[in-house]
C-alpha cells in the first residue's frame, strides 16, 4: 500500500484537517467491535490521540505569555508535525475494514490527510 500522503504545509492545511477530523469525530462511538464499526473507533482513538498532541503543542504556546521566541514556535509546529506523522502512519497501519465499501472508507481517511 503506498503512504499517506503529508499534510499540506502551512496553517491552512492543518485547519483543513482540524476541521475534517473533527467532523470525524462527531460520527465516532458504537457498540459493535468488529466491521466498520470497530474500524471506525479505532480511527477515532488515533485522531482523538493526534487532537490531543496537538493541543498540549498549542498550550505549550499560551504557557509563557508574550515571552514566545522562534525556537518555542519551532518545538510547537515539530511536535505538531511528529502527531501528524505518527497519525498518518497509525491510519495507514489500520487498513480497509472489512466491509463492501472497505476500501472507499479507507480512501476517505487517507484524504483526510491530504
Amino acid at each position: 500500500m503506498p503512504p499517506c500522503a503529508p499534510v499540506q504545509d502551512g496553517p491552512f492545511g492543518l485547519l483543513a484537517l482540524s476541521l475534517a477530523l473533527s467532523v470525524t469525530l462527531a460520527g465516532c462511538g458504537g457498540d459493535d467491535e468488529g466491521g466498520a464499526e470497530g474500524w471506525a473507533d479505532d480511527v477515532c482513538v488515533n485522531i482523538a490521540e493526534w487532537v490531543g498532541e496537538v493541543d498540549s503543542a498549542v498550550e505549550s504556546l499560551t504557557e509563557g505569555g508574550l515571552a514566545l521566541d522562534e525556537a518555542d514556535l519551532r518545538e510547537a509546529a515539530d511536535r505538531v508535525g511528529e502527531a501528524t506523522d505518527e497519525l498518518a502512519a497509525d491510519l495507514e497501519e489500520l487498513g480497509a475494514p472489512e466491509v463492501e465499501e472497505g476500501a472507499r472508507a479507507q480512501a476517505e481517511v487517507r484524504s483526510l490527510l491530504e
